[in-house]
C-alpha cells in the first residue's frame, strides 16, 4: 500500500455497486452514447470473465469515498482482438486521488502483460496529450461516429 492507498484487482460482482457514482460522473462526462444501465448489467455479466479486469483504489478506514467504501477510483480494461492485432482495452479509468489513475492504469497493464499482451489502447474525449505525457500513450487516430 502506497501513500494509504492499496490498488486491488476484483471479479466481485458486489462492487459493482460502489464504483457506480464513478461510472455514472464518468459516463456523463465523456460517453453520452453509453447508457448506465446497460453498462451496469454488461459490467454485471462480464466481471467474472477471465478476460475482463477491474482494479479499484481503495483507501481503508476512510469515509470520503463512494457509498463510504474507501473506494477512490477503478480501471476496467478488456483483452480484445480486432484483425490486426490483441490488446489490452481501457473501457473506463476514473480517480479521485491525484496519482491513482497511473498506479491503476499500471496494474491493469501488469495484468495484461500476464496474459501476452503488448498493445493497450483506449478513447478519450477530453486531452490526448495527457495520455502521451502522463501515460506514455500515443495518439494513432480519432474515432468518428454517427447514429443509424
Amino acid at each position: 500500500m502506497e501513500n494509504g492507498i492499496k490498488i486491488v484487482k476484483t471479479s466481485d460482482p458486489n462492487v459493482i455497486e460502489h464504483i457506480l457514482p464513478f461510472m455514472e460522473k464518468l459516463i456523463n462526462k465523456n460517453h453520452e452514447r453509453y447508457k448506465l444501465e446497460t453498462f451496469t448489467k454488461w459490467l454485471r455479466s462480464a466481471i467474472s470473465n477471465p478476460l475482463v479486469n477491474v482494479w479499484i483504489a481503495v483507501k481503508q478506514g476512510n469515509k470520503f469515498y463512494a457509498n463510504d467504501t474507501g473506494i477512490s477510483g477503478y480501471i476496467l480494461s478488456t483483452i480484445t482482438a480486432d484483425i490486426e492485432v490483441e490488446y489490452m482495452n481501457i473501457v473506463h479509468l476514473y480517480s479521485e486521488e491525484k496519482h491513482t489513475a497511473k498506479k491503476l492504469l499500471d496494474a491493469s497493464e501488469s495484468w495484461a502483460k500476464k496474459h501476452g499482451i503488448s498493445l493497450s489502447a483506449g478513447v478519450t474525449k477530453r486531452n490526448p496529450k495527457a495520455w502521451e505525457k502522463k501515460y506514455g500513450y500515443k495518439l494513432i487516430s480519432h474515432n468518428v461516429m454517427k447514429e443509424l
